[in-house]
């Protein structure tokens, strides 16, 4: 949801892009906003919100990470990740490799 917000947006209108509810869309802005990754601007009846440059900077540098977090993108999983290995299974076991389980 963060990077939808470079472009000055409500509520509802960011909603209707990632395809949740507005309830939820506003509980997220204001996490994001108590973080400092996004700010609010009231024009006329509506409250936009956008990125702050932490936020994009923290974008920028996810894009080019190595390791994405997409659906589909393995994840590593801490019992591994100091191997420098990565596991497939994102229910978080470890049936795959026994000798990986702490």
């Amino acid at each position: 949801m963060l990077a939808e917000t470079l472009i000055p947006s409500t509520t509802g209108s960011l909603a209707q892009r990632v395809g949740l509810a507005p309830a939820t869309v506003s509980q997220h802005l204001a996490v994001l906003r108590d973080a400092g990754l996004v700010t609010a601007r009231r024009r006329g009846r509506e409250v936009l919100y956008s990125q702050t440059p932490l936020a994009a900077a923290l974008l920028t540098q996810r894009s080019g990470s190595k390791i994405n977090q997409g659906p589909d993108d393995p994840v590593v999983r801490p019992a591994t990740a100091a191997k420098g290995t990565l596991h497939s299974c994102r229910q978080g076991c470890d049936d795959h490799d026994p000798s990986a389980r702490t």
